[in-house]
């Protein structure tokens, strides 16, 4: 007993510093900086729209892929790109999903596959970013969640983060800018300004199964937003056509198993996984990340299946 008590007071200790980490002078490391950028731009953008909306949810692949500009011309409803990081993991986009969500909105899903079978715990992502800008995310988890936080923490790279800034010296998130359209969608991505993604970037992985961890954080999710009128949809992600694809058994089978598995909460995948599937020459930098013409080729995807889910009336 004298030893858990010890234990969980140096945990609060440790926590507690971390939290702390803001007022003691620490910066946040480039990536967390990039994040929260993302946020503050497409959270102005969503609050900015006095009626309904459509937000689309998803990580990087959405904020490079989606053209929200396309998708509300299609269908007259005002389109926000909520495509942030998928590092930050499944619980944590969709709490701040939610948050910016009102009645009559709707939300389409465009998750990457790794969100439907990864463990749902902190990742590392999220425990850089929490500490500096939305702490109170992190004790609102469960105490079970704490260590994560606690001994996940980069506290080394705040510290050289910080130490770069006070040289003059930011450094840039992987490349990656702030240069968002005024609804959220990336414009750092145009078609031949990047050599084309090497073999290793678009290896695909053999399927793990659906996790069901995964799926009741989904079904909690659409579960309030319906409550509060919101509508909630799925849509298959942008990625690269990999050969893999048509010749691996085990991938018709997950995409036949997790589009069952989100008809059984209620949430309906729209499309085929096919049409959304990109060639060499419409990818960025990975997999996931679609070029500009890519997010083109993707988008008309999304509009011609959400539009066939539901009536649409484009903007004239």
């Amino acid at each position: 007993m004298r030893f858990l008590t010890r234990a969980m007071i140096s945990c609060l200790a440790v926590l507690g510093l971390v939290a702390a980490a803001p007022m003691l002078g620490l910066k946040a490391n480039s990536e967390s900086d990039w994040v929260q950028g993302l946020y503050l731009a497409k959270e102005r953008a969503a609050a900015a729209v006095a009626g309904p909306r459509i937000l689309v949810g998803s990580g990087s692949s959405g904020l490079l892929g989606v053209d929200s500009a396309m998708i509300s011309a299609a269908t007259g409803t005002q389109a926000i790109n909520f495509g942030t990081h998928a590092g930050l993991g499944l619980k944590y986009l969709l709490d701040r999903l939610e948050e910016n969500l009102r009645p009559h909105d709707v939300v389409i899903l465009a998750l990457e596959y790794q969100q439907y079978v990864s463990p749902v715990e902190p990742t590392t992502t999220l425990v850089n970013y929490a500490p500096f800008f939305d702490r109170h995310y992190i004790f609102a988890q469960p105490v079970t969640e704490w260590p994560s936080f606690v001994l996940g923490y980069n506290m080394l790279a705040s510290v050289k983060s910080s130490i770069k800034r006070v040289l003059g010296q930011p450094p840039a998130a992987g490349g990656f800018t702030l240069a968002l359209t005024p609804s959220g969608d990336y414009l750092d991505n145009q078609a031949g300004s990047m050599p084309p993604p090497s073999a290793r970037a678009l290896t695909l992985s053999p399927p793990d199964p659906v996790n069901p961890d995964a799926i009741a954080i989904i079904k909690a999710f659409a579960d309030r937003s319906r409550a509060r009128g919101i509508e909630i949809v799925a849509i298959w992600p942008p990625m690269y056509r990999n050969p893999v694809l048509g010749t691996d058994p085990g991938y018709a089978r997950f995409f036949k198993d997790l589009s069952a598995t989100l008809a059984d909460i209620g949430i309906p995948m729209l499309g085929e996984v096919d049409a959304f599937l990109l060639p060499m020459d419409q990818m960025f930098d990975g997999r996931y990340h679609a070029n500009s013409v890519g997010r083109e080729t993707y988008t008309r995807a999304l509009v011609a299946a959400f539009c066939a889910h539901q009536a649409c009336t484009p903007q004239r």
